[in-house]
């Protein structure tokens, strides 16, 4: 499904406002997701623990992005045509996200996979896909004091998936640190990805409203956003 900007940013805004009513359903949310959308596979697992540097030497763990939901990334230096894929996909869900009042909640994150010993891939990196670094960031890892990027990919992937790094996923990470997910290649539902980061994201704010024991407020509201995303009954 292919919105235009305008009518993306009255729906995603829209959304925004009715926490509540995506608090109570985010799990059986996921899994109808996860049945008709082939690129999702939904999960609730403890996300694996980092500690990287961005491009100006800060460090960077993964506590240290609680209270935001991160759409997390590997990025592998010499797979030039795999690494073009997802980064025009990133800056895809970005501008999706961006111009709704998630942005603000939203931390987009890719970890540099190999060694850049020019420099040049990674100066390039935001430029070439017209990336906006107020709520993305590149984050390196080393073999000594930092998390190993290689071995990290690795613990991102679970039993029986591939760890091809031509491979393209594209990680979900909930406010309270809970790997939530992951999307794999560049072919499915961006909508899809951005609606569940929507949910993400409210579902924090009627937990701080005290609404999250709550019952559902209709099952007609989610048959009727089941129906907008193209999803099935």
């Amino acid at each position: 499904m292919k919105f235009t900007a305008a009518i993306g940013a009255l729906f995603f805004l829209s959304l925004t406002n009715m926490g509540g009513a995506w608090a109570h359903s985010l799990a059986s949310f996921q899994n109808k997701l996860a049945e008709d959308e082939p690129g999702y596979t939904a999960i609730d697992l403890e996300t694996p623990g980092f500690l990287l540097a961005d491009m100006d030497g800060n460090i960077v763990d993964n506590e240290s992005l609680n209270g935001k939901v991160v759409i997390l990334y590997f990025i592998c230096v010499e797979c030039v045509d795999s690494s073009s894929e997802q980064g025009q996909l990133i800056a895809r869900l970005q501008s999706m996200i961006n111009i709704s009042a998630m942005r603000d909640l939203v931390q987009f994150i890719g970890i540099v996979r190999g060694a850049d010993d020019s420099g040049q891939f990674t100066r390039n990196y935001e430029g070439e896909y017209g990336l906006d670094s107020i709520n993305w960031t590149l984050l390196f890892g080393d073999e000594e004091q930092l998390s190993n990027t290689e071995q990290l990919s690795l613990q991102f992937a679970l039993e029986g998936q591939s760890t091809d790094r031509l491979d393209i996923v594209t990680h979900i990470i909930g406010i309270e640190g809970r790997w939530s997910g992951f999307f794999n290649g560049d072919e499915f539902n961006t909508t899809n990805l951005v609606i569940l980061v929507n949910a993400l994201t409210n579902v924090n704010s009627a937990e701080n409203d005290g609404h999250a024991d709550e019952v559902e407020t209709s099952q007609g509201f989610w048959s009727r956003t089941l129906g907008i995303l193209g999803i099935g009954s």
